[in-house]
């Protein structure tokens, strides 16, 4: 197949500044004519299909359900994050109900002082980057669920352990 260049479509500027590209139509209704082309796939849209964002991006529908669907660097990270606190909290708190720590450090203060970075703040902040990548206009995949969920269950733990530690004196 051999390629031909596409003779440029005349533009037209009305009073919204609206691009009209003429002898084309929109690739979703066959009956309109070209507004844009979508920044992402190319595809001719019409004024129905524009989705129109800041410094004069235009996307289609299909790739704006498309980019929904996705997850971004940033929360993948964010979960992922969240995942190493929460196995970090995990082994902590293993180390912790197994006696394993109290082995080890005989000191209190030394021993409260383990409890808080192996098993407390770990989970705390893991907690609060799991829910932070949770985004709830997008799709959640689970990973980002988990990352989330597990935290909040090893700080309720936490929780129940400190209220039951205190009630026994």
């Amino acid at each position: 197949m051999e390629y031909r260049p596409q003779p440029k479509a005349s533009v037209e500027r009305d009073a919204g500044q609206s691009v009209m590209l003429e002898g084309r139509v929109c690739a979703y209704h066959p009956e309109m004519p070209v507004r844009q082309r979508c920044s992402m796939c190319q595809a001719g849209i019409c004024v129905t299909c524009d989705f129109e964002f800041p410094i004069n991006i235009h996307v289609c529908p299909k790739c704006v359900e498309a980019a929904m669907n996705k997850v971004s660097a940033d929360r993948k990270r964010a979960a992922v994050g969240a995942l190493v606190l929460a196995t970090w909290s995990t082994i902590g708190m293993v180390v912790i109900f197994t006696g394993l720590l109290a082995r080890l450090v005989q000191n209190e203060l030394y021993l409260a002082l383990a409890d808080l970075f192996l098993f407390l703040v770990p989970c705390l902040v893991g907690t609060g980057i799991g829910v932070g990548a949770i985004e709830r206009r997008l799709r959640n995949p689970p990973y980002v669920w988990v990352a989330a969920v597990w935290n909040l269950i090893l700080f309720g733990v936490l929780f129940f352990q400190m209220v039951i530690n205190n009630l026994m004196g």
